[in-house]
């Protein structure tokens, strides 16, 4: 499966930061984002009948049941690259004969990013 996430990530390590995320990291914590839409918890003790509707418990399950989860990298690239790459996810379902194509540009783009 691939997926995206956000990130908690502690600036100050003492007792009432890493207490905080601690309890962020709980199922009890991650019910309570679950419940309110719009967010999908990896936590595998979150209770499917916490989200608010079938799709986002779907969803959820197929998360937390996946034998191997990776995190798509659109997400970090920005900028042209990621323009590039939602375009030719657009050109490839209009016309998926053309991919090599597709895939060139979007190196292309890439390589002008490294420069």
């Amino acid at each position: 499966m691939t997926s995206g996430a956000d990130l908690l990530v502690m600036f100050n390590d003492n007792e009432a930061t890493r207490s905080l995320v601690e309890y962020l990291a709980t199922a009890e914590a991650q019910e309570i984002w679950v419940r309110r839409g719009g967010f999908t918890s990896a936590n595998r003790q979150v209770s499917l009948a916490s989200y608010p509707d079938a799709l986002a418990a779907r969803a959820a399950e197929q998360l937390t049941s996946a034998e191997i989860v990776r995190f798509d990298a659109d997400d970090v690239w920005g900028g042209d690259l990621q323009a590039a790459f939602y375009l030719g996810i657009l050109d490839y379902l209009a016309d998926p004969s053309d991919l090599d194509s597709i895939l060139a540009n979007i190196e292309a783009v890439a390589a002008q990013q490294l420069d």
